[in-house]
């Protein structure tokens, strides 16, 4: 029973770590999406500036295009690692229930076998007395 239940904490922990992983994976999935807004809204900036945007419009152009498409895979990628968050968020959940149920069975059977020793003492007792009682009435009989 033991070792389910540690079997069972194990597991826990470990989907745990496993779910934190994909957390982080989905931050860094959405820095890399802010990061990739700001490179485009700078490059916005420089298109509509006066000083060189009549020089890098081909340029700028090009680089747009780009960040566009990485932010079509970043989009992309972040629909992937919510999917797998909730994914692994399910899975910790299950692991949880299933610790939970493990513990659940380890307190009953340490319940019974606590029942078991208190009704073997009784027992015990209780066959104490009826040999006293039994030696009692032997020793009056056989005056």
């Amino acid at each position: 029973m033991k070792d389910r239940l540690r079997k069972a904490r194990r597991i826990v922990a470990v989907q745990e770590q496993v779910h934190r992983q994909a957390e982080w994976r989905l931050a860094d999935i959405h820095r890399q999406k802010v990061e990739n807004e700001r490179l485009r809204d700078e490059l916005i900036t420089t298109l509509n500036g006066d000083t060189f945007g009549p020089l890098l419009v081909e340029v700028v152009a090009k680089r747009l295009k780009a960040v566009a498409a990485e932010s079509q895979r970043i989009a992309a990628e972040q629909e992937r690692q919510d999917a797998r968050v909730r994914e692994e968020a399910l899975r910790l959940k299950r692991a949880e229930r299933m610790k939970e149920n493990v513990n659940r069975d380890v307190e009953r059977h340490q319940e019974q076998l606590m029942v078991a020793g208190i009704l073997e003492g009784v027992a015990a007792r209780l066959a104490l007395r009826k040999e006293e009682d039994g030696t009692a009435s032997g020793d009056a009989s056989l005056t």
